[in-house]
């Protein structure tokens, strides 16, 4: 009879301990894959960064933390790993959408630059590109055209 009891509080602790990562805390969850992504992009591996990123984000979206400073400091990182790889306007809207978050979020120093900044300040500012002049209609009007 001991023996068989045994087995069984041994299956009932193997079964609760496989199910307690169902609790997971999302918010650990997001920090984690954030850093993740910064060590990617500490390698120069930008592409593995976003990507550890855009995960992150999915993990907040489900857990509906879409307007926590976890999530703004999560874009924050996609801003900069995006200014990274070439892709500024990539980085604007990263940086943009961490503001509407966290109006005061600040850039590591470890990845503070002068550009980075202006562009977190400019998003700051309400998105102000500093001088883009709007685009231009280029468009034909081809009511004119005969034949």
């Amino acid at each position: 009879m001991g023996t068989r009891s045994f087995a069984w509080v041994a299956s009932v602790l193997l079964v609760v301990g496989s199910v307690a990562p169902v609790f997971a805390d999302p918010k650990g969850d997001i920090t984690a894959k954030s850093k993740e992504a910064m060590e990617s992009y500490d390698m120069m591996d930008y592409d593995a960064a976003k990507k550890s990123l855009n995960q992150a984000l999915a993990i907040s979206k489900k857990a509906k933390l879409d307007k926590d400073p976890v999530t703004a400091k999560v874009y924050l990182d996609l801003g900069i790993s995006a200014y990274a790889a070439g892709d500024v306007d990539g980085a604007k809207v990263a940086f943009l959408s961490a503001v509407q978050i966290d109006p005061k979020i600040q850039i590591s120093p470890a990845y503070k630059s002068p550009e980075l900044q202006k562009m977190l300040d400019e998003a700051k500012a309400g998105g102000d590109t500093g001088g883009e002049a709007p685009v231009a209609d280029t468009s034909i009007d081809c009511t004119l055209v005969k034949g």
